[in-house]
């Protein structure tokens, strides 16, 4: 009756539900003139009652007497995202606008040259506070603070080189301190200090005692990392011998301009939540953007040349 009281106990049902509504708008344009584009953007909303991904990363509820309490952003919420591919003939050589009657070497150089990519730009993914109080902000507040913050202090002041963090220094700072709270018989301390001004607290600030998960402030709180920027480029080249026959040299460059995709919580979790408020390394980066598997793609800059035998 009350899963917040963990003794070991748990309890596999049916009653997960989600939800999502979505509008996607496409562009198409068919090659045409040596241009061909495929586009399209979606803006939508994925909710759930049980932030877990799946029977197997599980999730506890709020309370067993209503399931709803915890209905929220799913871990696969994305607001906003724009995807793009293209392909583009270059007009140089023959049969082109520019050097149209070129012929043998000529040709050989100018003609037949293709630029083509993905591009993908969208809104950041979601992680989890869980069970938190705010103080001195709202949750659109703390959304507007997530970002890339650079050459600051650790949570407990520390001095800190070459990290980055998502949220700014007070923010940080002042978690920290809210957090650390020692208990003796003369009742709770803070042992770095009172915090003020804004902060993510434990449930229990203010003396709060909530009869179900939620009641102090937020059941379960989650947030958007910073947004996705993608460029996938190349640039290829055909040398003609016959018109089956023909060399291909191709050159791609993934995310081209080595744009750092930082992920709150790290690459290889479907589900992120759960960080050390009272850790001094609260609400920094630990990871980047790579594959799923984390093994083929890094997530940096690669290039790759390639030399084929069409025929």
């Amino acid at each position: 009756m009350n899963p917040g009281k963990r003794g070991g106990v748990f309890l596999i049902n049916n009653n997960g539900q989600s939800w999502y509504d979505g509008v996607t708008l496409e562009f198409r344009r068919r090659l045409s003139n040596g241009l061909l584009v495929q586009s399209n953007y979606t803006f939508s909303k994925s909710l759930v009652n049980s932030y877990a991904s799946s029977s197997v990363v599980f999730d506890q509820p709020g309370t067993l007497r209503d399931y709803h309490l915890k209905k929220n952003a799913s871990p696969f919420d994305i607001t906003q995202a724009f995807k793009t591919n293209f392909i583009y003939e270059l007009p140089f050589g023959r049969g082109q606008k520019i050097f149209g009657n070129a012929k043998g070497i000529v040709n050989g150089f100018l003609g037949d040259w293709v630029f083509n990519g993905n591009i993908r730009i969208q809104s950041g993914s979601p992680f989890s506070f869980g069970n938190v109080q705010l103080v001195g902000m709202t949750a659109k507040d703390l959304q507007k603070a997530i970002g890339v913050y650079r050459d600051q202090k650790n949570s407990d002041n520390s001095a800190a080189s070459g990290q980055v963090y998502f949220l700014p220094l007070d923010i940080r700072l002042n978690t920290f301190r809210a957090n650390s709270v020692a208990f003796t018989s003369a009742g709770a301390t803070y042992t770095q200090g009172a915090p003020e001004g804004r902060f993510i607290a434990p449930i229990g600030f203010g003396n709060c005692m909530q009869g179900y998960q939620g009641q102090c402030g937020y059941n379960n709180m989650v947030l958007k990392g910073p947004a996705f920027f993608r460029f996938d480029l190349s640039l290829a080249k055909k040398i003609r011998f016959t018109e089956r026959l023909n060399l291909e040299m191709r050159a791609e460059a993934l995310n081209a301009f080595n744009n750092i995709n930082w992920l709150v919580g790290a690459a290889g979790n479907d589900v992120n939540s759960s960080f050390g408020f009272n850790t001094g390394f609260f609400g920094r980066y630990t990871a980047a953007y790579q594959d799923v598997s984390t093994t083929n793609d890094p997530g940096g800059r690669l290039i790759q040349l390639v030399l084929r035998l069409n025929f």
